[in-house]
Formats: C-alpha cells, sequence, structure tokens
C-alpha cells in the first residue's frame, strides 16, 4: 500500500519529518493488521538510533525513539534499513506526485493520505486501536473513489 502523511505542524527538522514519518507508517501498519515490519527511510541517523546502532542524545530525538519502541513492542518483529537517497526513488515520486488539487478530486494515484496537525509525541499511544476503523474507512472509500473514476 502507498501511503502519503503531509506534515501540517511548523520547526520539524529533518530528523524530526523521519521519526513522524516512522511512527505514522507504524500506525497504519498496525491498523492494516500487520504483526512484522521491515521498514526502509532515507535518515542514517534514525535507523541506527531505532536500531540500537547509536544514542539518541537530542532531547527530541530521545522521545521519538521512546514512542518508536513503546510501538515496536506491539509488533513480532521490526527492522529498520537506511537507504540513501538516491536508491530511494519510490518514495521521491510519492513526495512529488500529490498535489491538493489531486488530493480534492480524489485522483487514483493518491492510496491513502492523511495529513497530521500535530507531532507524534502528542499523539496517545492507544490510538492505534482508534485508527484502525478509520484506516478500512478510507480504503473502502478509496476503492469506491477509484471505481468511480473509473467508469
Amino acid at each position: 500500500m502507498k501511503y502519503i502523511l503531509r506534515m501540517t505542524f511548523p520547526n520539524a527538522s529533518n530528523n524530526e519529518a523521519e521519526y513522524e514519518a516512522l511512527i505514522h507508517g507504524m500506525k497504519m501498519a498496525k491498523a492494516c493488521g500487520a504483526t512484522r515490519l521491515k521498514i526502509f527511510g532515507d535518515s542514517q541517523l534514525v535507523a541506527q538510533q531505532v536500531m540500537n546502532k547509536c544514542n539518541a542524545v537530542n532531547d527530541s530525538m530521545i522521545a521519538y525513539k521512546e514512542v518508536y519502541n513503546e510501538f515496536e513492542k506491539t509488533f513480532d518483529g521490526c527492522e529498520v534499513n537506511y537507504v540513501s537517497r538516491l536508491g530511494n526513488d519510490e518514495a521521491d515520486i510519492l513526495a512529488n506526485i500529490v498535489l491538493p488539487i489531486e488530493i480534492e478530486h480524489n485522483s487514483p494515484r493518491v492510496v491513502e493520505y492523511e495529513e497530521a496537525s500535530q507531532k507524534a509525541l502528542e499523539d496517545d499511544v492507544d490510538a492505534v486501536d482508534e485508527a484502525r476503523d478509520v484506516v478500512l474507512s478510507r480504503v473502502s472509500a478509496y476503492q469506491q473513489n477509484l471505481k468511480n473514476y473509473h467508469s
């Protein structure tokens, strides 16, 4: 499933944005019933921190790693791999194909779209269970929109 997250909150560093994408992706995977994850991201720092190859030292990074650790416990396995930006063509395509007009008009290129107005650090970890119904209804609505678009 292709999933696009647009973060609308201000003042996030690149590494905070990477953690946000990681955590939101984990929420989506959990809501869809995933039990094991193999994640690819283009932040070497975040990948190394969550795989315990280096320590988080910044207060913000420490807090994000703690949120990651809590979510990671809800899966049977979780592996995070670093992929250089040069080798991350699919993510670049997803980042560039979504225009606000496409979201408004239910473009078939947008499989799942979400806007985050607050940081994951401000979310409740237990919200994953509530997210399952939202995800399923959005997927159903997307499938209906795709059917209508092609007819």
